[in-house]
């Protein structure tokens, strides 16, 4: 069996005049524009030339854009909690939102990572009760996929489980969660609340771990 049939398939094309008749022994030459294969990888420079602040900025980032849509049809959006919304309530939505809309017209498909992650949290959280911050976790959720519901339809729903909660670093809001709720509890209820928020979305739990741990994490 070809180990790239998953990659492949047949084509039949007609070649015909513009008044419908077939054309025959004529040279053809065919370029391949598009896959349906998505290959990319971090866009954050779209968010970046949103939030240009003079020309040079955006002449920059143009450029560099413009050579990265040549390569890649599948890029990463950033929503790292600490980032997105540095303060409760400001949040990036209308730069990244026009991101989203920049690259999508360009014909490019989008993903969000991530949702839910013990790295890059939002240090004003610290101030909260458990309860209170998986409520703003929760809600967190709901916010960001119906912002963008229709623009981006895959999302990394929780980043690096694997190693959750023993992670030691330093103190955060998300790592306190996940000690009292539990690893498996957390992952099923931010799952939920993404699936309730766009039940055609592509959720994924995202992790740089793929050993046989991640397996276990998947199977529980």
């Amino acid at each position: 069996m070809d180990a790239l049939s998953h990659r492949k398939a047949a084509a039949r094309l007609r070649l015909v005049h513009t008044n419908g008749a077939p054309r025959a022994n004529c040279p053809v030459d065919i370029d391949q524009t598009s896959h349906v294969f998505l290959f990319g990888c971090g866009v954050f420079e779209a968010v970046d030339l949103m939030n240009a602040r003079n020309d040079w900025q955006r002449d920059f980032l143009s450029q560099r854009l413009e050579k990265w849509l040549h390569l890649f049809n599948y890029g990463t959006l950033p929503f790292y909690w600490g980032r997105y919304e540095p303060e409760p309530g400001r949040t990036e939505l209308e730069p990244t939102r026009k991101a989203a809309l920049w690259l999508r017209d360009r014909g490019v498909t989008l993903k969000g990572h991530p949702l839910c992650w013990h790295t890059v949290c939002a240090d004003w959280l610290m101030q909260y009760s458990n309860d209170e911050i998986f409520r703003r976790q929760i809600a967190r959720i709901h916010r960001e996929i119906s912002d963008f519901k229709g623009l981006i339809n895959l999302w990394d729903v929780i980043n690096e489980v694997v190693i959750m909660p023993d992670f030691d670093k330093y103190d955060n809001a998300v790592t306190r969660v996940c000690r009292d709720k539990g690893r498996i509890s957390l992952v099923k209820e931010v799952f939920t609340a993404a699936k309730e928020s766009d039940p055609s979305a592509v959720l994924l739990i995202n992790d740089f771990n793929t050993s046989s741990a991640y397996e276990k994490l998947l199977e529980e």
